[in-house]
């Protein structure tokens, strides 16, 4: 082959070659069984959670709290006479506990004492001057009437004569009246003298520090405070919005009253904030404080609990369970045997420590919510079926949470307030 013939022939066979293997691959291509196409399938998971059953029924409203223990009265010890104080009753110190009549302080009586001899001298001066114009006046009426009738009748025409002032009537009122002071000296003398003496009026706790001995007190002037033991009063500072049911209840009382686990006495609301902490307070009397196996103190905090009585057709719900302040999410299980997700709305009727007292679902809302006790029979209100009787509600926190979700219960929390209502 000559070189022309080779050079034309070299660029012809490559070309020939690479049509051979792009017809080639455009065969393979075309031979390849092609997949169906298959649409994509959503694959939903179920979010798990954890429920707490819940019984409807009739729940009381429960107010508690800590409160503040302070004296019912508190008392001023006044002075009645001066004088240095010569005695004391033993180890009188702040929170010292004494009977009643019991002798706290002692003035020096000595000065009061010689006032009172000196005043018992004049009462029997008194008396016997008293006596001595008794004795005059007999004489003067004796005379009198032993008299010549024809020189007292001569003597009355000459010159008038007042018989009461011949019988010294004047000056047996002047002795009388004198006598009548001079006892009521002595009695002053007395009361005086007692005054020395300070007694407790009554069964009570020493309040400060006490006078010491030879310290001089005027009269009028305090020597100490004490409040009585035989009741005390009970601070309770409660939210604001739970006035509605003190407001409700001002006639009739709260069904149980708690301090410290012993029975107490409802007084009432004060009709002032807290100026700090803009809170309520409520005033409870706890009779003998100091009695009970376990004391009650001045100045304790302790736990408080009111009772209003029951409300009917309600649930009481663990906070957990309240979503948003204003919702719970119920686990309702479908025909398919799948679980759903349900939001609804409740009225909170009561806030607790730990729970709240709510109506859920067709209960909720209406003409009535909020409202007090009772069957509330309001012309918005639609009656609860017997399915609503107990819900599961969700009380663990889910992200994202919609009406409809898919759920898995994985746990169960069981609470005994949520299920013991009465029917």
């Amino acid at each position: 082959m000559t070189d022309a013939k080779r050079r034309w022939f070299q660029p012809l066979l490559i070309v020939i070659v690479l049509v051979v293997c792009v017809w080639g691959m455009l065969q393979l291509m075309q031979s390849r069984v092609k997949p169906a196409k298959q649409k994509p399938q959503a694959v939903t998971q179920a979010e798990p959670v954890a429920i707490n059953k819940i019984q409807r029924g009739s729940y009381p409203v429960v107010v508690s709290g800590w409160g503040l223990v302070s004296a019912k009265t508190q008392h001023r010890l006044i002075a009645r006479v001066s004088g240095d104080i010569e005695t004391q009753a033993d180890a009188l110190f702040s929170g010292r506990r004494f009977k009643a009549g019991e002798s706290l302080l002692g003035i020096a009586e000595q000065e009061y004492r010689l006032k009172m001899a000196i005043e018992r001298a004049v009462l029997e001066e008194a008396r016997l001057n008293l006596a001595t114009e008794q004795g005059r006046a007999l004489i003067a009426k004796q005379d009198w009437q032993g008299a010549d009738p024809l020189l007292m009748q001569n003597l009355r025409q000459d010159l008038p004569v007042n018989q009461s002032l011949v019988f010294r009537e004047a000056h047996l009122a002047q002795r009388q009246a004198a006598l009548e002071a001079a006892q009521s000296r002595v009695a002053l003398a007395e009361m005086d003298l007692k005054r020395t003496r300070i007694t407790a009026p009554c069964e009570g706790v020493w309040l400060g520090e006490a006078l010491g001995i030879g310290q001089f007190v005027s009269a009028g002037s305090e020597v100490g405070r004490f409040a009585c033991a035989e009741a005390a009063h009970v601070t309770l500072s409660v939210p604001r919005d739970t006035l509605k049911w003190f407001v409700k209840y001002q006639t009739a009382k709260p069904t149980v009253v708690k301090v410290a686990g012993y029975d107490a006495r409802f007084l009432g609301w004060v009709p002032q904030l807290d100026a700090e902490a803009k809170m309520l307070p409520v005033m409870l009397e706890l009779a003998k404080p100091f009695e009970y196996d376990h004391p009650v103190l001045l100045q304790e905090q302790v736990p408080v609990e009111i009772v209003f009585p029951e409300i009917q057709h309600i649930y009481r719900i663990p906070e957990t369970a309240l979503k948003h302040n204003q919702s719970v999410w119920r686990v309702v299980e479908q025909p398919d045997g799948e679980s759903r997700l349900r939001i609804q709305p409740v009225d909170i009727i009561a806030r607790e420590a730990a729970h709240a007292l709510v109506r859920i679902g067709a209960k909720s809302g209406g003409a009535n919510k909020g409202s007090g006790t009772g069957s509330d029979t309001g012309s918005n209100t639609q009656s609860v079926t017997e399915q609503d009787a107990q819900l599961s509600l969700v009380v663990n926190p889910i992200p994202h949470a919609y009406e409809g979700m898919p759920v898995r219960v994985v746990s169960e929390v069981f609470d005994q307030l949520a299920v013991g209502g009465s029917s």
